[in-house]
């Protein structure tokens, strides 16, 4: 009797392993919870008149203006471009008399003040290009928010009045 169950255990135990040898079960599925409201924020920054000024001398700086809103605190900490060797956030400053550009790491916006970027005031500068900027051409550039991160928007070269249409408006 001993010698069955020791041969019992035996075969239970070689049972066992070849089962385990077997093929697996399927991967459970993952499961991806639905992102909270800040982790979506990106798809609510809206991103409007996005455009630069004409210049067609290869090497001279340009600049970029836009307008953006978003529905909570939000700030603008970034720019960059692949037509420029750098760009940065640049102001204006009036010191002495005199009005100077200046750069600043970051445009802060809200709910009730949405971001403006326009002549005269808060712009985009675009440095070390390689090409000039010629009426009506597009080139994308990334704005990168504290919340949002990385946008990615296409720049229209010419006054926003030259425009056949408002095709730079996005939403994210």
């Amino acid at each position: 009797m001993t010698m069955r169950v020791s041969n019992l255990m035996v075969l239970g135990a070689m049972v066992l392993a070849l089962g385990a040898c077997g093929v697996d079960d399927p991967p459970e599925p993952e499961t991806v919870s639905e992102p909270s409201s800040d982790e979506s924020v990106d798809e609510h920054i809206a991103i409007m008149d996005v455009w630069a000024r004409v210049n067609p001398i290869p090497g001279r700086p340009a600049a970029v203006y836009l307008s953006a809103t978003s529905p909570i605190d939000e700030e603008l900490i970034g720019v960059s471009t692949p037509i420029a060797e750098r760009a940065e956030l640049h102001t204006h400053e009036h010191k002495d008399g005199m009005m100077q550009m200046i750069q600043v790491d970051s445009f802060a916006f809200s709910p009730g003040a949405p971001l403006k970027l326009q002549p005269g005031g808060d712009h985009l500068m675009l440095f070390g290009s390689d090409e000039g900027l010629a009426e009506l051409t597009q080139f994308p550039i990334t704005l990168t928010f504290r919340e949002a991160g990385d946008i990615e928007v296409s720049v229209t070269v010419g006054e926003p009045e030259m425009q056949p249409d408002h095709s730079s408006h996005s939403s994210h």
